[in-house]
């Protein structure tokens, strides 16, 4: 059937010269009478097909572009879906300027910066008419933090102004706890404990099994995991796994009254732990050293930011939100940085926080030398010195830190009763 509305039909009759003939025929559909149209016998045709025109059509926009939340140094994608013919064609701009060979259905913005945040949109072409699609808004987050949500497994970036999140991976679930190791890679605790590349965000399970509710690493990089005591009792129990030896040892039982669920150093040294009430601990024993805050807040969650401030996330069991709260550990004073419209679990500075100094930690035995670690900023340039009298230092090597732990074995003491050593930035 054709569009205008007659059923044409191919077929054969008997010629004048006694042979067959192809010809087009139209058929009647009211009364079925037949009529000849055109003889095809000299085209060699055997079946019969309607091809529509291709007739020219202005640009329409199926679907708009939408808005983009990113945080820098992330990836953010705008498309479109038009229709036309010929094309469509398209062009990008940024603040009403096209952008240069942004010609695609999509514009991918790569390693986003703070100067890309803005308004863009495209323009849809024919090659003769131009239509443009609605303004959508890239909008380019600082990250402040590092943070799991109690509503929804995985990793997520946290800006405080304004407060708002994105996801950087849907994996791992049941996050407690988030810390940075020796290596400088981020560590989560919950079930058991992850290794999360800060690259792919994606995680490996190292182990111990759990469920932790917490995990920080000491200056000199011996793990510290606290750990419900059991099912039934609420008090929390704290292990350090030394770095040097590999040995994990109970430290502490904490009653449940003390309310230890949170733990962290800071980049001076200080071992700190505590929910409602914020507490410096011994980091070889575990014990209480005095109570730094008094105000009731339940800190679930504690972190140093990088600019060496303490910060603390309190949770709201009642009400979907959280809040992150500022941490004077000289004067015990609280102070409101933000609120988020969503419940956060566990959070963490962005990045590593540096350590005001190089911090040395010293094993070993009078006769057998020494063993040093300590905790670095990658990439510092630093200096080792050992003394024993404390009056003529002796140099032991110069170098560039690579990662954050250093090591090394001082065989010049295995002869001393006593030694000292200073490690400084020269």
């Amino acid at each position: 059937m054709a569009p205008d509305g007659n059923l044409y039909v191919l077929g054969t009759y008997l010629g004048v010269l006694g042979a067959f003939t192809t010809a087009l025929f139209t058929v009647d559909t009211g009364t079925a009478n037949v009529k000849w149209v055109a003889d095809l016998s000299l085209h060699g045709m055997s079946g019969l097909a309607y091809v529509p025109a291709v007739r020219d059509a202005a640009p329409f926009i199926v679907t708009q572009p939408t808005n983009q939340i990113v945080f820098a140094s992330s990836n953010a994608t705008f498309t479109v879906f038009a229709e036309c013919h010929p094309g469509p064609f398209y062009q990008w701009y940024f603040n009403g300027s096209p952008i240069a060979s942004a010609t695609n259905q999509s514009l991918t913005i790569t390693n986003a910066l703070a100067t890309q945040a803005g308004v863009y949109d495209v323009g849809v072409s024919d090659s003769h008419t131009v239509l443009k699609s609605d303004p959508v808004t890239l909008t380019v987050l600082g990250r402040a933090f590092l943070a799991a949500r109690a509503d929804s497994p995985g990793l997520y970036g946290l800006s405080t102004n304004p407060p708002m999140s994105a996801t950087l991976s849907s994996a791992p679930a049941g996050l407690n706890s988030l810390a940075y190791g020796p290596d400088g890679a981020l560590y989560g605790a919950g079930q058991s404990v992850y290794r999360i590349d800060t690259n792919n965000w994606t995680a490996t399970e190292i182990g111990p099994p759990g469920p932790h509710y917490a995990i920080c690493f000491s200056p000199t990089g011996d793990r510290y995991l606290l750990n419900p005591y059991n099912a039934t009792v609420n008090d929390t129990v704290l292990y350090v796994t030394y770095k040097n030896t590999g040995k994990t040892v109970f430290l502490a039982r904490y009653p449940a009254a003390d309310g230890i669920d949170s733990i962290c150093f800071a980049p001076d040294g200080t071992f700190y732990g505590g929910s409602t009430s914020v507490y410096s601990l011994d980091p070889n024993s575990g014990a209480i050293i005095r109570k730094i805050t008094t105000e009731d807040l339940r800190l679930g969650s504690f972190t140093f930011g990088t600019d060496g401030q303490m910060y603390g996330l309190a949770q709201y069991d009642m009400y979907p939100f959280s809040s992150v709260y500022a941490v004077a550990p000289t004067t015990g004073r609280i102070s409101l940085v933000t609120t988020y419209s969503f419940p956060v679990w566990a959070l963490i500075a962005s990045t590593p926080p540096p350590f005001a100094k190089p911090l040395l930690r010293i094993a070993g035995a009078p006769g057998q030398g020494f063993n040093l670690s300590a905790w670095v900023t990658s990439g510092a340039r630093l200096a080792l010195e050992a003394s024993d009298d404390l009056i003529q230092w002796t140099p032991l090597f110069e170098t560039n830190a690579v990662g954050n732990a250093l090591e090394f074995l001082d065989p010049t003491g295995a002869g001393t009763k006593a030694r000292f050593y200073r490690l400084s930035h020269p």
